[in-house]
């Protein structure tokens, strides 16, 4: 079993926890007497109601970006393989 990537941002008292699952993250955010589950970044912002151009609102959707970038992935090298054999 592999165990998931887990990444944390915390400002205040809003707190959220990422998951690195298959096929993207699953965010699971809390602020005071309030929690909920999201499955995308655009969603999360529109819960946490930081604006753009705060600190907070800033730091948050830096985070986020450097969680996507972490998505995609770098393309592998092809590396010679002298142990294939072509059968005829």
């Amino acid at each position: 079993m592999v165990m998931a990537r887990t990444e944390h941002f915390q400002a205040g008292t809003l707190r959220i926890e990422a998951q690195r699952i298959d096929n993207g993250w699953h965010f699971y955010a809390w602020r005071p007497h309030v929690s909920q589950a999201f499955t995308d970044g655009a969603s999360l912002l529109r819960w946490a109601k930081w604006p753009i151009k705060t600190p907070t609102g800033d730091a948050l959707r830096q985070w986020l970006a450097g969680l996507d970038a972490a998505l995609t992935p770098e393309p592998a090298a092809a590396e010679p393989n002298d142990q294939t054999q072509t059968i005829i």
